[in-house]
């Protein structure tokens, strides 16, 4: 009865999430494609690395198979749960899809939780942004073996629920240790899920340094990255056997283009960038970034926070340049591959730039919202 209560409560301070998290399901559910919904489909190492390993290796030896590379920890906690159930193989497609699916919302619609406050305050942007995410619709990023992509959402804002416990201002109340552990857990299975997560590392450094109280829960964070890191590098002759001779000078070319207009790709299909109007888009990203950080002055945690995510989208960016140099390097600069921007590849950089944006967009809002 007490936790039917608790539960009530809960829905009813949480009631934007709540709302959100079955609006966007519909959404999804109606406009992606039907081998996504509702007649899934076993997609590539969904049946080879996931079903079938946790067959024939059984529960733990399974969680050792890797993912080109990778420890890939999310998919398989998901695979290996079916599998104590022995489902028929059938139901195998829709039950890991149905998964993915509610995932995938549930780190969109996470964006309207109450405490997210602490690091863009109305409550509008709030959803506004979360609508944002809710409209992209590449395939690869809704099948089973990429749904831990989304897990870069909340697992920032628990990041920042860390980071901001200390801050004075806020009246919120302090997280509780179930929280912290629940939150803390989720994070560290979603930094051994996909190498990207590496990207995480300037803000995590950051809350290390900024928030003494939890530097043990950012300690455990780290240790976890530098784990994935590890195993990465140990099988990076298998990886690195797929990409193209390194140039350090047209790696370097290509890095400053995408840090100078990708904030712009992550909200608009801007194909039209030609080396003629470079300029505009960054006297525009400076302008953003001088009132930005102008308006965060007084408020020091928001300005490290902010440079964390600016270093978290660069570190990304990189990542993904030194990965996949065939799809994203630009032979000639009045030719920018905008049709790659919204897939996966790029998710991360697209994520943090999203962030970027509305924290700055946030401090322009004069009239302080109730959440």
């Amino acid at each position: 009865m007490m936790f039917l209560i608790s539960l009530t409560d809960w829905i009813k301070k949480e009631k934007l999430f709540v709302l959100s998290f079955f609006f966007f399901l519909i959404i999804k559910t109606s406009l992606l494609d039907r081998t996504l919904t509702y007649q899934p489909e076993m997609w590539a190492e969904g049946v080879t690395n996931y079903y079938l390993s946790a067959f024939t290796l059984g529960f733990w030896k399974s969680f050792l198979v890797l993912d080109f590379g990778y420890l890939p920890l999310w998919p398989r906690i998901v695979a290996n749960f079916f599998y104590l159930f022995k489902p028929p193989s059938t139901l195998i497609p829709i039950l890991y899809q149905s998964f993915s699916i509610v995932f995938i919302c549930f780190s969109i619609a996470s964006i309207n939780l109450t405490r997210n406050n602490l690091l863009i305050s109305s409550k509008y942007l709030r959803f506004f942004l979360s609508f944002l995410f809710c409209q992209l619709f590449d395939y690869e990023l809704h099948t089973f073996i990429n749904f831990s992509y989304w897990a870069l959402i909340p697992t920032v804002f628990f990041i920042s629920w860390l980071y901001f416990e200390n801050v004075s201002e806020t009246n919120l109340p302090p997280l509780n240790i179930k929280k912290k552990i629940f939150i803390v857990t989720f994070i560290i299975i979603s930094v051994l899920s996909k190498p990207m997560t590496l990207a995480l590392l300037p803000i995590l450094v950051i809350l290390f340094f900024r928030s003494p109280k939890n530097r043990i829960f950012s300690l455990l964070i780290i240790s976890s990255l530098l784990l994935q890191l590890s195993i990465i590098l140990l099988n990076a002759p298998k990886i690195t056997a797929y990409n193209l001779p390194f140039n350090i000078f047209e790696f370097a070319q290509n890095l400053i283009a995408y840090v100078l207009i990708f904030p712009f790709f992550s909200l608009l299909d801007v194909s039209f960038i030609t080396k003629s109007n470079y300029l505009l888009f960054i006297f525009i990203t400076l302008i953003l970034f001088y009132f930005g950080v102008k308006q965060r002055r007084i408020n020091k945690n928001h300005i490290y926070l902010s440079i964390g995510l600016i270093f978290c989208s660069l570190f990304s960016l990189i990542i993904t340049l030194k990965a996949y140099p065939k799809f994203f390097y630009i032979s000639q600069f009045e030719i920018f591959p905008s049709s790659f921007l919204k897939t996966r590849l790029l998710f991360y950089s697209l994520v943090f730039n999203y962030f970027l944006i509305f924290i700055f967009v946030n401090t322009f809002i004069k009239k302080k919202y109730k959440t």
